[in-house]
């Protein structure tokens, strides 16, 4: 089975926080990137109720 991912830049806030939440409620495994450690935690945890796993890079 191949595992759909999805690496996202400016997860933080706006357009990109909003295709967060979209693609884990898809299945995606997320790859969130951000300016700021608090911008990809937040992003993560709108996702969460979909969330299967995923990453944070700074």
């Amino acid at each position: 089975m191949r595992k759909k991912v999805c690496l996202i830049v400016g997860a933080g806030q706006g357009l990109g926080r909003a295709l967060a939440q979209k693609f884990a409620n898809e299945g995606y495994h997320l790859n969130l990137v951000s300016r700021t450690l608090s911008g990809s935690e937040l992003a993560l945890k709108a996702a969460h109720s979909a969330f299967l796993g995923g990453t944070i890079v700074m």
